[in-house]
């Protein structure tokens, strides 16, 4: 991982330390694992300060060109998933005026545009089979976005989501079921606005 902020510096070392497990497990089996993403997360290149949005999702996609480093996020080239087009549908409906049209899951552009922090739970996984050894480094982040930024807003879908935000402090949050197909109570929960709200000022949600 390069290019790290330096307001990551103070879990850096926690950081190393996942990653060192990380190969331990890979050079633990007798065939290569294939483990996505498989390029550097661009995530921590974003100062801590200039963060709006947290949206934490979990594991990242595990088959084959999915997993980008962003939550919920595929490349261009990749059909958009079930609950990402549920995200999109959701916009849409809080929004009619704004007119956002989705034809694309890349949401690189929240990212660098609009300071959107898509953090997964776990920053990788290996090939088919979903799960983390992230646990630790990803509840240190939360907890240093929330000392160094009191303006950010967490907005968390789904339970996981909900029940990691609240070791996080802030009274910044938003709260909603997750967006997959087989859940409800997803759809008119304004979460979007609600966010807006909170921040004081609009997101530009097209990606």
């Amino acid at each position: 991982m390069t290019n790290i902020h330096p307001s990551w510096d103070p879990i850096l070392h926690i950081l190393k330390s996942s990653l060192k497990e990380l190969l331990n497990v890979k050079g633990s089996v007798e065939e290569p694992l294939d483990i996505f993403p498989p390029e550097n997360c661009k995530l921590f290149e974003m100062d801590i300060k200039e963060i709006r949005v947290v949206i934490l999702g979990q594991d990242p996609y595990y088959n084959e060109g999915q997993a980008d480093g962003f939550s919920f996020s595929v490349p261009n080239n990749q059909v958009i998933p079930p609950s990402l087009k549920n995200i999109f549908k959701e916009i849409m409906l809080e929004f009619p005026d704004r007119n956002y049209k989705f034809t694309s899951g890349n949401l690189k552009r929240w990212f660098y545009d609009q300071k959107i922090f898509l953090l997964n739970s776990a920053l990788t996984v290996e090939s088919k089979k979903p799960g983390t050894l992230w646990s630790k480094f990803t509840n240190s982040v939360l907890q240093l976005i929330n000392k160094q930024n009191d303006k950010v807003v967490f907005l968390c879908m789904g339970a996981y989501a909900k029940n990691i935000s609240i070791k996080v402090k802030s009274i910044n949050k938003v709260f909603s079921a997750h967006p997959s197909p087989q859940n409800r109570g997803f759809f008119n929960s304004d979460i979007f606005k609600k966010t807006e709200e909170l921040l004081g000022y609009e997101i530009n949600w097209q990606n």
